[in-house]
């Protein structure tokens, strides 16, 4: 499927969106939560490597998580857009 310009730049401008607005801020509360938790001894930390792996872990999860919260509102932007309908 080959997409317009204008789709083009609506999928990537939404696709910075989830990333910068969702995506990010999403990782960084996830792994500082889990991190204060394992400083404050409510979980335990890797006996060798410490904290950082239940930290990365957040925040891949939280990163994720976040970028696909974001495609309903995505997916609302195209369908609400003055862009011409196709039909498959």
């Amino acid at each position: 499927m080959v997409l317009s310009p204008e789709e083009e730049n609506l999928l990537r401008d939404c696709n910075r969106i989830a990333t910068w607005h969702r995506g990010v801020p999403a990782a960084a509360g996830a792994a500082s939560g889990v991190y204060l938790s394992i400083k404050n001894g409510w979980l335990s930390g890797h006996p060798t490597r410490g904290a950082i792996p239940k930290c990365v872990g957040a925040a891949v999860i939280s990163f994720f998580v976040g970028k696909i919260s974001y495609s309903s509102v995505c997916a609302n932007r195209y369908l609400n857009s003055s862009l011409p309908r196709r039909q498959n």
